[in-house]
């Protein structure tokens, strides 16, 4: 796949067994990986060091929201409510897993969630940012 715009992006978030697939309601999605980068500096260095440190991943949405059963608000809460953690997959194109179409899993937790944001006239939407908890595996088939 070369260059590509987002039209349709698949973002499935599975809660205790049940998959929400929030794909048609997506309007922004981000992942974002991060890496600690512990200084080592030392006496007779004439440079700044650093060594890799702890990796940590989010997950950025921006979503049209949806009270209806099994839509965004169901998914939402039950992901802020759970006891165990979510884990959601995202893929940049809604078609198979492929070298050119990779999908993006892990577990995540929701530590904010609001479900009524905006002003009179606006579509209602709703961002949330989902902490990664362990590894994000990438898939490419």
């Amino acid at each position: 796949m070369g260059k590509f715009t987002l039209t349709d992006v698949s973002v499935v978030l599975n809660v205790g067994g049940t998959n929400y697939d929030l794909s048609d309601h997506v309007d922004q999605v981000g992942i974002e990986y991060k890496k600690e980068t512990p200084e080592t500096t030392a006496m007779g260095n004439s440079h700044r060091t650093r060594i890799s440190g702890l990796k940590d991943w989010t997950v950025q949405l921006a979503l049209q929201q949806d009270f209806a059963a099994g839509s965004v608000d169901a998914a939402m809460y039950a992901a802020f409510m759970a006891t165990t953690n979510p884990t959601i997959t995202i893929k940049p194109v809604n078609v198979a897993v492929s070298a050119t179409n990779p999908s993006f899993s892990g577990s995540v937790i929701v530590p904010t969630y609001t479900p009524i944001s905006g002003s009179i006239g606006d579509v209602s939407k709703m961002s949330v940012t989902l902490e990664g908890s362990g590894i994000m595996t990438k898939a490419n088939a």
